[in-house]
């Protein structure tokens, strides 16, 4: 099966709103080699969006602040129907959970400080006209009914206590439909008035009955002419990864479906202050939106391209682990949603608050699209406008600089695993003193080969982390934070959850997560049982051979290079070709050593004719060439990995049915050497 941690490009592409967040072109299959600059993708295959979007709750006045927010333009969104029916039953469901909402909205805004302030405002005629024209159909159906109700009782008593009347049909409810006649039909009707006090006050509950009904015709057409938005926003944000760049993501839908222009999405993060004089004031910020839809139909996704500096870096902040939600109790986002209608020549809008609870870290939106009853046609499913799933993929785009440094206050207590990776540069432009030519100072990319094979290790098993880039082309690009984490100053580094210790090393890294992380242990504990540890030591060495064939001219001799000393033989021993505890000067048996422990490791039969020709030119110690030696150990590679992965007896991998630790050595170093082979991998 195709693994999709195969390393594809970070594709700077904008998924554009409107279609889902469906990715152009090539990208819609994640599974396909897209080579646009050399990085990385990791895949997570353990979801855990649970466990990060669950909220704090919020303190109770902030609850009051968020209601006061709410109450003033919850309603606005809310629907009692739309002007187009569906027959399909997704949208009937939506309409009944936009109502549901909007019926919750409304209980939380009438129990707020918004509506207790608005009733101290007193009892008048415009007062009672906003309240009706505010609320549902129902309520102004109950106020009507109760005005004409009230009415016709008082008239009818003050017609029972004047009398003068006349009753054809001389009844005892003639007062009533004395009352009933005035005030509904402003006519007389079977019970005429025989005296001057009682044609006054048949006069008098006319004029009230015009009053009533000019009022009830005015709040029937005016909420018929009111346009209500029918729209409806999710109930979570979604802050992902876009090509490796933060961005927060929100979704609304419009259930008439009918094509709404000059749309305008509006994003305001708030938080509680302090200043210094004692006043507390909630401080506002207009977040951007990447490329805001101008019409709607039917459904969009609006994205905030988190800043790394500024009010709004606080989701970088929540994304990476550095602050935890409990520290965000005190933060809302406002989304405001308005747009031209054109059937109501008029502009609606919607509202929802949402707090840090309501951020799914990590996750993205699932499609809404779906068929009809019969399968016959495409239609949306507005249940789905909330449901969100993991981003499976991790892309560390190129960077101008290294990161910022690491928290390393003691105090510090960091939520996710936090890594330190290892970036490099194609060319440091003009000012490198060995290649000034070779081109223009290029992006800073994750390079480093130990990072990307613990990368591989951690997204197989699922384990959740934060990075920082730091350059280490050379001593004078490595960042002085560096130094803090690495006394070495290499890379990776890591930092486990809830611990302020540093660890270097790949395998001890590797090591300490798999300690703590159920999935990576499990990825580590994968071995084949014909896989010997001379195999392992063979096939992990293979970095180290093409390394160290770069770097010494074709007839260099072993003798010469141990002779150097420093890196020369480092580079040796890590290519497994030279002991330093066996005896130093005598090449040949530095030679011989190297081709047993590669018959060791499982070469199938006898070396081969191109290595009984290396051995047999390096009898003499003197024309023992480096190269002929790395040549050997390179082809004992290739055969010991075709013999391991030719057969299925004990599994498709290194490491048996599943990959593991040895599968991503292997692929980083065979993919750095051999990259063109990978480019029509499937």
């Amino acid at each position: 099966r195709t693994r999709p941690w195969l390393p594809c490009g970070a594709m700077a592409a904008t998924v554009r709103d409107g279609d889902d967040g469906g990715l152009p072109g090539a990208m819609k299959n994640r599974n396909e080699v897209i080579e646009n600059h050399t990085s990385l993708s990791v895949t997570v295959d353990e979801p855990n969006a649970d466990d990060i979007s669950r909220a704090p709750k919020s303190s109770s006045k902030w609850k009051s602040l968020k209601t006061l927010v709410t109450a003033g333009n919850a309603l606005t969104s809310s629907t009692s129907g739309t002007g187009s029916s569906q027959r399909s039953a997704s949208r009937q469901s939506a309409k009944r959970k936009l109502r549901e909402s909007s019926f919750r909205a409304v209980k939380d805004a009438r129990g707020g400080a918004a509506v207790k302030s608005r009733q101290s405002l007193g009892f008048g005629l415009a007062s009672v006209y906003f309240q009706v024209l505010e609320r549902s159909w129902a309520y102004v159906t109950l106020v009507l009914a109760g005005s004409f109700l009230v009415s016709l009782l008082v008239c009818a008593l003050l017609c029972f206590v004047v009398g003068g009347y006349a009753d054809a049909n001389d009844g005892k409810t003639a007062p009533l439909r004395f009352a009933a006649s005035h005030v509904f039909t402003m006519g007389f009707g079977t019970v005429t008035p025989r005296s001057d006090v009682s044609y006054a006050l048949a006069v008098a509950q006319c004029f009230l009955g015009v009053i009533l009904n000019v009022f009830m015709f005015t709040f029937v057409i005016t909420k018929f002419q009111r346009p209500n938005a029918a729209m409806m926003l999710s109930d979570k944000l979604c802050l992902c990864t876009r090509a490796g760049e933060p961005f927060l993501l929100v979704r609304f839908a419009n259930l008439r479906c009918n094509t709404l222009q000059k749309a305008h999405i509006t994003l305001t993060l708030m938080r509680r202050r302090k200043t210094p004089e004692g006043e507390d004031y909630v401080a506002r910020t207009k977040l951007s939106t990447h490329e805001p839809p101008t019409t709607l139909t039917a459904f969009a996704t609006v994205a905030h391209r988190v800043a790394e500096r500024g009010p709004g870096s606080v989701f970088r902040k929540l994304q990476y682990g550095s602050v935890d939600l409990r520290d965000l109790a005190d933060l809302l986002i406002q989304v405001v949603v308005s747009a031209y209608d054109p059937i109501y020549d008029k502009e609606i809008c919607a509202v929802k608050v949402y707090g840090a609870g309501d951020v799914a870290v990590g996750c993205v939106f699932r499609g809404m699209m779906g068929t009809d009853e019969k399968g016959a046609h495409p239609v949306v499913n507005f249940e789905k406008i909330s449901d969100v799933e993991t981003q499976t993929v991790t892309v560390f785009p190129p960077a101008a600089e290294s990161s910022d440094a690491p928290v390393s206050n003691r105090s510090h207590r960091n939520t996710k695993l936090e890594l330190v990776l290892g970036g490099g540069r194609g060319s440091v432009g003009p000012n490198d003193p060995n290649f000034p030519n070779l081109g223009p100072r290029s992006p800073l990319e994750q390079m480093c080969g130990y990072c990307a094979k613990l990368l591989m290790v951690l997204g197989e098993g699922g384990a959740a982390f934060s990075s920082k880039l730091a350059d280490i082309t050379d001593d004078k690009s490595k960042p002085s934070w560096l130094e803090r984490c690495n006394p070495k100053k290499e890379a990776p580094c890591a930092r486990l959850p809830g611990s302020t210790k540093w660890i270097a090393g790949t395998d001890d890294i590797m090591a300490a997560v798999g300690a703590t992380h159920a999935g990576v242990a499990a990825v580590l504990a994968r071995k084949r049982p014909d896989v010997t540890s001379a195999d392992e030591t063979l096939l992990r060495s293979f970095m180290w051979l093409w390394i160290t064939a770069v770097c010494v001219g074709p007839d260099t001799s072993i003798p010469e290079m141990v002779a150097k000393g420093g890196m020369a033989v480092f580079m040796l021993v890590s290519a497994g070709v030279y002991d330093p505890n066996a005896h130093s000067g005598d090449a040949q048996g530095d030679r011989t050593g190297s081709t047993k422990a590669g018959e060791k490791g499982g070469a199938p039969g006898s070396p081969n004719k191109a290595g009984d020709e290396e051995t047999d030119v390096s009898q003499n110690v003197e024309s023992t060439t480096v190269k002929s030696v790395l040549n050997a150990r390179a082809v004992l590679f290739l055969q010991t990995l075709e013999r391991l992965l030719s057969g299925t007896q004990h599994g498709r991998y290194l490491c048996g049915d599943e990959p593991g630790k040895l599968d991503f050595w292997v692929f980083a170093d065979t993919r750095a050497l051999l990259d063109d082979c990978f480019t029509e991998y499937p």
